[in-house]
C-alpha cells in the first residue's frame, strides 16, 4: 500500500497537466489531448447552466432591489436587466476561461479551452468573441454547435471565430502503466 500511495502521489495533478498544456503548441496539444465531442460539450453546458442559473438569480437580486428602493415600484424587467444578465454570464465564463482555462462544468468533464495558435489560455477579448458567437450559435437553434459534427477538428462556430478549441484532458495514470485495480489485485 505505501508503495502504491507513493507512486500515485508522484502523478501530476490537474494543475500540473494544465500548466504543461498551456505551454505546448496546438499541434502538440492535439496529440496530448483530443478535441471535445459534442456530447461532452452538452454535458459541460448542462452542468454550467445549473451554476449560471444560480449566479443569475443571486446576481439579479441587487439590481432589482436597488431599482425598487430608488424608484419605489416593482421592477418589471427590460433591456437594462437583460444586458446586465448577459454581462454576468460573460463574467462567469471569461473569468474561468482566463484563470485556469476551465469552468466548473469543464473541470468535471476534464475539458480545457486553449488558443489555437499557441495552446495557451484565451484572452478576455477571445472570450468576448467566443461568448458573443456562442449566443449567436444558440439563437440559430444550436446550428453553431451542430457544426462540430461536420468539422474535422470538432470545432463550433465560436471556436472558429475566437481562435480557440476545447480539448479533453487525459485521466491520470500511475507511472508504471498499471491501473489502480491492477495494483489492488496484485497482492491477492
Amino acid at each position: 500500500m505505501p508503495a502504491a500511495a507513493s507512486r500515485l502521489s508522484t502523478e501530476p495533478d490537474l494543475s500540473t497537466i494544465l500548466s504543461r498544456a498551456f505551454y505546448t503548441s496546438k499541434s502538440a496539444m492535439t496529440i496530448f489531448a483530443p478535441p471535445c465531442s459534442l456530447i461532452r460539450r452538452v454535458g459541460v453546458m448542462l452542468y454550467d447552466a445549473l451554476l449560471l442559473i444560480a449566479i443569475i438569480l443571486l446576481g439579479s437580486l441587487p439590481m432589482v432591489a436597488l431599482y425598487e428602493i430608488i424608484m419605489g415600484e416593482p421592477y418589471e424587467g427590460g433591456i437594462l436587466l437583460w444586458l446586465y444578465l448577459l454581462g454576468l454570464g460573460y463574467l462567469y465564463f471569461a473569468w474561468f476561461w482566463t484563470h485556469g482555462g476551465q469552468t466548473l462544468g469543464m473541470r468535471t468533464w476534464r475539458v480545457v479551452i486553449i488558443r489555437d495558435d499557441s495552446g495557451r489560455r484565451p484572452s478576455w477579448g477571445d472570450c468576448l468573441i467566443r461568448y458573443g458567437v456562442a449566443l449567436l450559435s444558440w439563437s440559430t437553434l444550436a446550428a453553431g454547435f451542430v457544426w462540430s459534427l461536420f468539422d474535422r477538428e470538432k470545432r463550433t462556430w465560436h471556436d472558429i471565430a475566437s481562435g480557440t478549441s476545447l480539448v479533453v484532458l487525459p485521466r491520470a495514470m500511475p507511472s508504471d502503466g498499471t491501473s489502480e485495480g491492477d495494483e489492488r489485485n496484485a497482492g491477492e
